[in-house]
């Protein structure tokens, strides 16, 4: 439930941005800026600790963001990141920056995340036809995230959105092995009629 709720925050002001960016002709620059500001928060961990931090001061916590930020950002994406302050979601400000990035793909871009799932790790050549096959066939740019399971042994799995296409070995073999259970299961009826 709470990771439930987590989410909708997140995406509740990930969406705010965007509407708000949109509507004020600023989408490329909060898009650099919401880049820049993950790279920091990659680059700082500490830092997004600090912020996330629900003992530090209100006001306190205001002065740091001004400090780090005000005059190097979009003024959007400091009033943006004021607003989280004040209502104490900057722990939330990473998901919420990749909510936009997604957002922002998929809107203006025409790119979609798409996670493939392999055995073993990919080269720079296949992931650039598998990148490509996808883009023939769905149509979009798609933005690969490349994980790793053994577990699949050999072929890979696609997932876009809250479709999955699963071409791996160990998905084969499940197929089969549910194929030759029910054929079994009618076998095994047609011999108790007969």
């Amino acid at each position: 439930m709470a990771e439930q709720t987590s989410k909708r925050v997140v995406t509740v002001y990930a969406e705010a941005l965007y509407e708000a960016a949109s509507g004020g002709d600023a989408l490329e620059a909060v898009r650099a800026d919401v880049e820049s500001l993950q790279k920091m928060l990659e680059a700082y961990p500490k830092y997004g600790r600090l912020l996330a931090d629900p003992k530090m001061d209100l006001d306190e916590r205001e002065k740091t963001v001004r400090r780090t930020v005000e005059g190097k950002v979009h003024p959007l994406t400091l009033h943006f990141l004021l607003v989280l302050n004040r209502r104490w979601r900057l722990g939330n400000l990473a998901a919420i920056l990749d909510e936009y990035v997604r957002l922002d793909n998929t809107r203006r871009l025409g790119r979609r995340d798409v996670e493939v799932v392999t055995a073993v790790p990919l080269d720079e050549q296949m992931l650039a036809q598998i990148k490509q096959g996808i883009a023939a066939w769905g149509g979009f740019e798609p933005v690969i995230h490349v994980k790793q399971d053994a577990s699949l042994l050999g072929g890979l799995m696609l997932r876009i959105g809250d479709q999955q296409i699963d071409g791996s070995v160990k998905g084969q073999l499940e197929r089969f092995r549910e194929q030759l259970k029910r054929e079994f299961q009618v076998r095994g009826s047609e011999a108790t009629v007969a």
